[in-house]
């Protein structure tokens, strides 16, 4: 009876011990932005933006900037933390047939200074609603 409970107690207290180590090491960390810019020759703001966007966010640690329709531009922050690369959103957008070119050196002020349109809704990090 005594072997028994020492086995339990020394079982129990292995999966307390576990279950601290793996809640101590499991740290979050705040979200660090970069900007994308991804040139999009076939979206169109009155067709095609929502669908887009919508994908785009659905992958998480997305934030949809804007879309300059003059430049056929889509801007985004992406969270490092989730996305190291584009490769996600290259897959995405290779998933949807779309045809574009992510700006590797390109900034979304430069983007917003040489868009003459305004930007569609969402600049400034607003949450984008599709239109109804």
């Amino acid at each position: 009876m005594i072997l028994c409970f020492k086995k339990i107690t020394t079982f129990y207290f292995g999966c307390i011990c576990l279950f601290y180590c793996s809640v101590s090491t499991a740290q979050t960390h705040p979200p660090v932005y970069r900007e994308v810019i991804i040139q999009l020759p076939h979206l169109s703001a009155d067709k095609n933006l929502d669908q887009a966007v919508v994908s785009l966010l659905s992958l998480g640690g997305i934030k949809y900037e804007g879309f300059c329709s003059q430049l056929k531009c889509l801007l985004l922050n992406a969270d490092e933390n989730i996305h190291p690369d584009n490769t996600a959103i290259m897959n995405l957008l290779k998933a949807m047939n779309a045809d574009f070119v992510i700006k590797p050196t390109g900034k979304i002020h430069q983007v917003q200074e040489s868009c003459k349109d305004p930007l569609q809704p969402g600049a400034g990090s607003v949450q984008y609603e599709p239109e109804k």
